[in-house]
């Protein structure tokens, strides 16, 4: 799998101007629509590829991600040489090697299993990423993957309505990861009914803002039916789910409701169009333990609000994302760009990290990541762009990559 190349479908550069795309549109417009004799499929391509590239917003996060992407295969690439030309050395039993048996070993190697797996994953989920976002699939093959989850979800709470006086605590399967110090100290683990009076707080304090807005009329979480119609009209296409909800499509955008009716997410939504709060300061940042209105202080209103049962959510902003657990405390992101969350600064003079630094140690040496990943029972991964740093479950640093 690897990510279209956009320029290349119109014929261009990258460093193609807003005239230059659309004149390269016209000109493999003319040359591929099926009334002069070219293949519809053809002619599509090149129209979802104009769409993207004369949208400045949407051209930029697909140079982001296109960039991004190359960036990892080739180091991949390189990686995966050296370990070929490695392998192709067989090693030389002879007597004269019983001698050197007791020297002391070099220190290994970058693990290059790990760096390919990596790899892999991460280039997948970026060419999905786009390919969810920029071609318009059909409604047959996207429903299913995108609602598994809240199938589970209604179920679990269904569950959880029917045996109220016999049920116990649903713990996460994703535990988060603390400091050693903290740890003894966490607190009890949610039940889905805390997890609904966090989310209605949220809900409720986003209506009443959403409600005073003047121009505009936008939808927010807990919103009715018919206050969604107002804002943005007749869905284009409807799908029902048992036991969970509808989902209501507007092109690329859809929105989420639960069985009462209400929404409770939504995807790909144009600014305006959802809400939850404004932005109030570019100086404002989040970090780990914050809650859901700082992140909406400091970020505005996701594009998206994803819900996994037992869990948390997950917000994106673009190729940005911000993690929650079930008490609605922030606990991961990736991609953020600098000065969008914050951990702490890098400290000059700060000495380089080793095997054992704390997290302190990295944040002094490498200030804020840009990514950081929960594993249960792991630890974390902290990731600086292409590189990373590796923690156990004790806060101490186990193995870092490409730094």
């Amino acid at each position: 799998m690897s990510l279209i190349d956009l320029y290349e479908v119109l014929g261009l550069s990258k460093a193609a101007t807003a005239e230059e795309i659309k004149k390269a549109y016209r000109k493999k417009a003319k040359e591929s629509h099926p009334d002069v004799g070219g293949k519809e499929e053809n002619f599509k391509t090149i129209k979802e590829a104009y769409d993207v590239l004369s949208d400045p917003k949407m051209k930029s996060e697909y140079d982001y991600a296109y960039n991004l992407y190359h960036s990892y295969t080739a180091n991949a690439s390189r990686f995966n040489n050296q370990h070929n030309v490695a392998n192709k050395e067989p090693e030389k039993a002879t007597k004269s090697s019983v001698e050197e048996d007791n020297i002391e070993s070099p220190p290994t190697p970058i693990k290059i299993f790990r760096w390919k797996v990596y790899h892999k994953v991460l280039a997948a989920v970026i060419v999905l990423f786009f390919i969810f976002k920029i071609i318009n699939w059909s409604t047959n093959s996207s429903s299913t993957n995108t609602y598994v989850p809240q199938i589970i979800d209604q179920q679990n709470i269904s569950s959880n309505q029917n045996n109220k006086q016999q049920s116990s605590p649903i713990t996460s399967p994703i535990p988060i990861i603390r400091d050693v110090q903290t740890r003894q100290d966490v607190h009890p683990i949610p039940t889905i009914e805390t997890t609904r009076k966090v989310d209605a707080k949220i809900e409720e304090h986003s209506k009443e803002e959403n409600d005073s807005k003047v121009g505009k009329l936008t939808f927010t979480l807990g919103s009715t039916k018919e206050e969604v119609r107002k804002a943005m009209g007749e869905p284009k296409s409807l799908e029902k789910y048992p036991s969970v909800g509808e989902v209501w499509r507007y092109g690329l955008s859809s929105i989420n409701f639960n069985t009462n009716g209400i929404v409770d997410g939504w995807s790909f939504m144009k600014k305006g169009e959802a809400y939850l709060g404004d932005k109030k300061s570019n100086e404002l940042t989040f970090t780990l333990d914050s809650t859901k209105q700082e992140v909406i202080d400091a970020m505005g209103t996701p594009d998206s609000v994803e819900k996994y049962p037992s869990v948390g959510d997950v917000w994106r902003y673009g190729l940005s994302s911000v993690n929650f657990n079930t008490k609605g405390k922030v606990d991961g992101w990736s991609f953020m760009k600098k000065g969008e969350a914050f951990l702490g600064i890098k400290k000059a003079g700060a000495p380089r990290i080793k095997e054992g630094s704390s997290k302190q140690d990295v944040l002094d040496s490498l200030g804020t990541p840009d990514t950081i990943e929960n594993y249960p029972f792991v630890g974390n991964v902290w990731r600086y762009g292409l590189s990373s740093v590796d923690l156990d479950t004790s806060g101490k640093v186990t193995g870092w990559s490409n730094l």
